[in-house]
């Protein structure tokens, strides 16, 4: 069971030389070298160098320490063939208006049909990733000035019976996994997170700043597990750090991971 890799790289000649000790828990080390289609893996990228020689003004670093250790690490680079770290992919910004629904609109959506497209090219783009979990950050989910809450449970379902629409639904399934590592990544970083605070059916029923990003993103992609963090009073900057705490909760679990930020800056949807 190995608990720890260190790579040394050297250049000598416009040529790197590859070497890799992995550490076990016995003390004893092996070592291993690379074919030239390898990976760089340090804790907050991955790089694939399929010509190593010709890109050395790429590596800033003689020594990189490849961590948090985790297996999906281990998996891609003992394999030494160019595997693959999961991690957040892509992230979107995205509105929430109901209008944009046509069951809802009823025809006034075509008054934002550039909208539509830009929602519809997202929808695209997140499907072609094909993530394994999405993250949806809403202002419409459960809140709290002093609390990042991550909706617990196995999930949720939604309709738009509120904006006279309810034939209109969905139905997704919690990542339960990640939303445990995130919680524990969270505490690491001494960021009130978890899934306290439960406000009755609000982590159980779909909000429409949810359900608005989701109606696209399910014409062209359903195979995800979805994960649901509201808002908080904290600083930007904690914000931040717990966008961190999502980057590594997804490497550390090998996810395929997208973003969606919904929100919407003005709700005047007319002249």
């Amino acid at each position: 069971m190995w608990n720890g890799i260190h790579g040394v790289y050297s250049l000598r000649n416009r040529s790197i030389h590859r070497h890799f000790s992995w550490f076990s828990k016995n003390g004893h080390t092996e070592s291993l070298r690379f074919p030239p289609k390898i990976v760089i893996i340090s804790k907050h990228c991955i790089t694939t160098f399929y010509e190593l020689t010709a890109k050395m003004t790429m590596v800033n670093r003689t020594i990189m320490l490849i961590k948090p250790f985790n297996p999906g690490i281990m998996k891609a680079v003992k394999s030494g063939i160019g595997g693959f770290l999961m991690a957040v992919l892509a992230a979107y910004m995205v509105p929430h208006p109901p209008l944009i629904v046509p069951d809802i609109g009823r025809g006034a959506e075509a008054a934002i049909a550039n909208t539509i497209d830009a929602y519809r090219e997202v929808a695209r783009r997140i499907a072609s990733v094909k993530p394994d979990t999405i993250v949806v950050i809403s202002p419409h989910q459960v809140m709290y000035a002093d609390y990042f809450h991550l909706s617990p449970g196995k999930g949720a379902k939604g309709d738009f019976g509120r904006f006279r629409a309810g034939k209109v639904k969905m139905e997704v399934s919690y990542d339960t996994e990640f939303v445990g590592e995130l919680c524990i990544q969270a505490q690491a970083q001494g960021l009130d997170a978890g899934t306290l605070g439960v406000r009755g059916r609000q982590d159980q029923d779909l909000d429409h700043g949810t359900m608005v990003p989701l109606y696209f993103v399910n014409q062209y992609w359903k195979a995800y597990k979805l994960v649901r963090v509201g808002l908080s009073g904290f600083p930007l900057t904690a914000h931040y750090a717990l966008g961190e705490c999502i980057q590594e909760t997804a490497q550390i679990l090998d996810r395929n991971v997208v973003g969606i930020g919904s929100g919407d800056l003005s709700h005047r949807m007319k002249e």
